[in-house]
């Protein structure tokens, strides 16, 4: 709950304005053919600059795609292994080892680019790190959520919550960093925020751009939640 400052009005009454709180939840995906989908957009042009991508997911299987983007670059993988993996101009980049994701629990994902070095975080430890293998994107791209619809294959099977896009801003650095423990907010730099709400709005994009996301195969919220 968020309660402001008092408001004073004449005759001495107080009143108190109370922010109803986000009612958290998280998409589920079957692994078959459910995804999301935004529009193409220069918002996800990064260029050279720093970025910050993160979301929870709560895995049932060991592989799938988490994000994948339409440049084909950029894109988060889980490798079938209990790794995770990066794909970048270069190609893979693997996470250190495959004892990194497991099924049935939450695990928080960051990807950042930090002055030209991509470091992929998993739980809040560095999992993979390498400088110049980043794609300098400067067209407009989309991006699905939980498969990639360029390629037909990597449908994510299990549950994903709060899922945000900051272009500009390397959120995390070094090699161990402080997981949040509450729903993302909408900072400077925000290109894409996904609540995941467990309400009507669960496909709501709450940064300045208010996609439409596309729902494919009827994804559906519950109230299951990594807070």
């Amino acid at each position: 709950m968020i309660i402001t400052p008092g408001l004073n009005i004449q005759g001495g009454t107080t009143i108190q304005i109370i922010a109803a709180p986000l009612n958290n939840g998280s998409l589920g995906f079957n692994g078959s053919n459910q995804y999301l989908n935004t529009p193409s957009s220069s918002a996800f042009a990064f260029g050279t600059n720093d970025f910050t991508m993160e979301t929870w997911i709560y895995p049932n299987s060991l592989s799938g795609r988490l994000w994948f983007f339409s440049s084909n670059t950029d894109n988060v993988d889980l490798n079938g292994n209990g790794g995770i993996f990066y794909f970048g101009s270069g190609g893979i980049y693997n996470s250190a080892t495959n004892t990194v994701i497991s099924v049935g629990t939450w695990h928080h994902i960051a990807l950042v680019r930090s002055s030209g070095t991509i470091t992929l975080y998993v739980n809040g430890n560095s999992v993979m790190s390498q400088n110049g293998i980043g794609y300098n994107s400067t067209s407009n791209r989309s991006i699905d959520i939980a498969y990639s619809a360029a390629q037909g294959n990597g449908y994510f099977n299990g549950r994903m919550s709060n899922f945000r896009i900051v272009s500009g801003t390397a959120l995390y650095t070094g090699s161990t960093i402080t997981v949040p423990t509450a729903v993302l907010p909408k900072i400077s730099g925000t290109q894409l925020l996904l609540n995941t709400t467990n309400d009507a709005n669960f496909l709501k994009d709450s940064s300045d751009n208010n996609f439409t996301i596309t729902n494919n195969g009827s994804v559906v919220s519950s109230s299951l939640t990594p807070f």
